[in-house]
């Protein structure tokens, strides 16, 4: 039972790899790529010093203190405060702030989403070991986990886009920051009543999360595509200046 989650993180960080470095290629341009690449690996490593910093000394000290109920939401109530600023530190890297324009804001917030992303399948993996329902249904988790974790980086990378995209434009930070925090609440609301409450609100927040991780890709697509049409465009402007 418990190697099958783990293969089944396997096969999504491929299936992530293989599709995030497509768009890397194709949405990126070739003097972008280095710093792009930077803030996907210093990306990597924040779900580790979350878990680290953050959820394992909730689990351990403030769980206890706190009915069942309390304890199982902790998690995603904190989640927007700790992840959002995680990843921003990301883009404040010199390398990575250098090379941040407007037009490439959105290829810089999928490669942060990309590297918090891949190294969270696993992560999560680990988490679900000891839990009652994996052993289960682990079959039918293992299978069917790799389909929610391949919008991960997506998800994430639209969250930050907001942010990226005003550090970019020189604008101040506070409303992308608060939209950021905000849709990722929103995409945690159903995480706070999956085990308990009235049906009618369970499917409530299920769809409010859907609706949110739907659109935070489809912003973060939009993005790219016209941030590589603007790209496109300023050599064409520059030669008939010439």
């Amino acid at each position: 039972m418990g190697p099958a989650i783990f293969l089944s993180a396997a096969a999504a960080t491929l299936i992530a790899a293989g599709v995030c470095g497509y768009v890397f290629v194709r949405f990126v341009k070739p003097h972008d790529r280095t710093a792009v690449l930077c803030a996907a690996l210093l990306a990597t490593p924040l779900p580790l010093i979350v878990v680290a910093l953050i959820y394992l000394p909730q689990r351990w000290w403030l769980a206890p203190m706190l009915n069942p109920d309390l304890s199982a939401i902790v998690t995603p109530l904190t989640a927007p405060f700790v992840e959002e600023p995680a990843k921003w530190l990301v883009l404040f890297a010199p390398p990575v702030r250098r090379a941040l324009r407007p037009d490439n804001a959105a290829a810089f917030a999928l490669a942060v989403g990309f590297g918090f992303a891949v190294l969270e399948f696993w992560t999560q993996a680990a988490s679900m070991i000891g839990v009652e329902a994996y052993r289960e249904q682990w079959l039918w988790v293992s299978l069917t986990q790799p389909i929610a974790w391949l919008l991960g980086p997506f998800v994430h990378g639209g969250l930050v886009f907001f942010f990226a995209n005003r550090l970019a434009q020189g604008r101040s930070l506070w409303s992308g920051a608060l939209i950021g925090i905000g849709l990722h609440f929103a995409l945690n609301a159903a995480l706070t009543v999956r085990w308990g409450g009235p049906p009618l609100l369970r499917a409530t927040l299920k769809t409010l999360s859907a609706i949110v991780a739907v659109g935070v890709c489809l912003i973060l697509a939009i993005a790219l595509a016209r941030g590589f049409g603007a790209g496109l465009r300023k050599p064409t402007r520059g030669k008939r200046s010439d």
